[in-house]
């Protein structure tokens, strides 16, 4: 289940009639209430690994997303030497009663080349350099690239 529509947009772009699953269009289908309530609820969707920073709301702490939701603390200081002067834009804030969906681990997040992406995330995820901050060479790192919504493979948007 995808909490809010925040976090849906994170793993997708466009909108409604873009949308893309395995590379085929998919649609929006209305359900009723007691459809709804009847379908099977697994794990919350989180945020997609690097594509947002998020900040809860009882909270002012931003934190990166890698892995299956877990959440590196930054300072605005890193936030702004990592993602520049424009890192609130890729900032979106979580309703309280999702914290429990992700978990705090600034231990396992490992940042070769300092890009703001995890290593893993780089490796098994957005098939990118972990030792090469900016893969494509376009000027931009790859964490940059990914907060925007830009592919740090190549060019335009993911």
């Amino acid at each position: 289940m995808f909490v809010n529509e925040v976090t849906f947009w994170s793993h997708y772009n466009g909108n409604w009639s873009d949308i893309k699953v395995s590379g085929k269009k998919v649609g929006v289908d209305k359900v009723s209430q007691d459809e709804f309530d009847n379908i099977d609820i697994a794990e919350n969707i989180t945020v997609k690994p690097a594509s947002r920073l998020v900040r809860f709301q009882n909270s002012s702490k931003v934190y990166i997303v890698f892995g299956n939701g877990n959440l590196k603390y930054i300072t605005d200081a890193e936030a702004l030497k990592l993602f520049g002067s424009n890192w609130e834009n890729g900032l979106i804030i979580i309703q309280n009663g999702f914290e429990i969906d992700y978990s705090k681990d600034n231990e396992r997040f490992v940042d070769t080349d300092g890009d703001g992406v995890s290593d893993d995330d780089e490796i098994y995820f957005y098939k990118t350099d972990p030792n090469n901050p900016d893969t494509d060479g376009d000027g931009y790192s790859d964490g940059v690239e990914l907060l925007n919504g830009y592919d740090p493979n190549g060019p335009g948007k993911l």
